[in-house]
C-alpha cells in the first residue's frame, strides 16, 4: 500500500504453535533508527507522576532527542528491555514505558509537566513486558522539534534498553543528554494521577466465544425445528399410505 494507507495501520498475521502473532510491516520507503541506553542506579527513576517524586526525578530516566525536519513525519516508536528468554526466564523484574514530550516543554515546565503535555496517544505506554510500543504511528512536525523520548520503568531496576523508531521521512535520533536537572522546585500535587502499569491481557479469553456459543445455540434450535418438520411430513405420508 501507499504511505497514506500505512498511516491507517496495516498488519500481517501468522500462526505458530496455536498462538497468533501480529507483526507490523512498514513500506520499503520507511527507515528505522535505533539507539541503546541503560538504566543505572542514578537513572532508574520510575514512571511519571508518582506521589514520592515531587522534583521530577523521572525526567532523569534514559532519554533520546528526536529531531524532525519535515511536516507530517510519521513515527512508530517502541522501547524494549532485554529479552528474558535469552536468560531462560519468562517474567520481567521491571516494567517498561516511555513518554514523548517536546524538549522545550520539559525545559519550561520541569516537574510541573502533566498528562496533557505527553504526546503519546493515550493510554501512555507502561507495561510489565519486554516492549512498550505505540498502537499506531504518531504524526510529528518540525515546529515542536526536538522531541524527547523518556524511557521509564520500575524505580531502582537497572538494565539495558533500546529505542526503535520507524519513520517515513528523515529524522535525527540522539542520546546521552538530559533536558531537566532536578532542583528545589517541586511538583504541584495536582499535576497528574500516578501512572499505573497496564493490566496483563487474559490470553485465555476469546471475545468471539460468546458470539460463537450464541450462534451454536441458534443452529441447534434450527436443526431441531427442521427435524420436527421432517417427522411431521413422514407422519402425514405414512397416514396417506395407510388410507390406501
Amino acid at each position: 500500500g501507499t504511505d497514506d494507507e500505512w498511516e491507517k495501520s496495516e498488519f500481517f498475521r501468522t500462526f505458530s504453535d496455536g498462538v497468533l502473532f501480529v507483526n507490523r510491516i512498514f513500506p520499503a520507503s520507511w527507515q528505522q533508527s535505533r539507539m541503546r541506553a541503560f538504566w543505572t542506579k542514578e537513572t532508574a527513576m520510575g514512571p511519571p507522576f508518582q506521589p514520592e517524586d515531587l522534583k521530577g526525578e523521572w525526567l532523569t530516566n534514559p532519554q533520546w532527542e528526536l529531531h524532525v525536519f519535515e511536516p507530517r513525519t510519521l513515527c512508530f516508536i517502541c522501547v524494549s528491555q532485554r529479552d528474558r528468554r535469552l536468560d531462560g526466564a519468562q517474567d520481567y523484574p521491571g516494567s517498561v514505558g516511555f513518554a514523548v514530550i517536546p524538549a522545550r516543554t520539559v525545559m519550561a515546565k520541569g516537574p510541573q509537566i502533566g498528562r496533557q503535555d505527553i504526546l503519546n496517544p493515550p493510554p501512555v505506554q507502561f507495561r510489565n513486558d519486554r516492549d512498550a510500543a505505540l498502537s499506531f504511528a504518531m504524526t510529528l512536525d518540525p515546529k515542536s522539534s526536538p522531541y524527547l523520548i523518556v524511557a521509564f520503568g520500575t524505580r531502582g531496576v537497572i538494565g539495558p534498553l533500546v529505542v526503535s523508531i520507524w519513520h517515513n521521512k528523515q529524522v535525527l535520533l540522539r542520546g546521552g543528554k538530559q533536558a531537566w536537572t532536578p532542583g528545589p522546585v517541586e511538583r504541584d500535587q495536582e499535576a497528574g494521577d500516578p501512572l499505573a502499569i497496564e493490566p496483563e491481557e487474559d490470553t485465555d479469553f476469546d471475545p468471539q466465544e460468546d458470539q460463537l456459543a450464541a450462534k451454536g445455540r441458534g443452529q441447534t434450535v434450527k436443526v431441531a425445528e427442521k427435524k420436527e418438520e421432517h417427522q411431521d411430513r413422514q407422519a402425514k405420508e405414512l397416514a396417506k399410505v395407510e388410507k390406501l
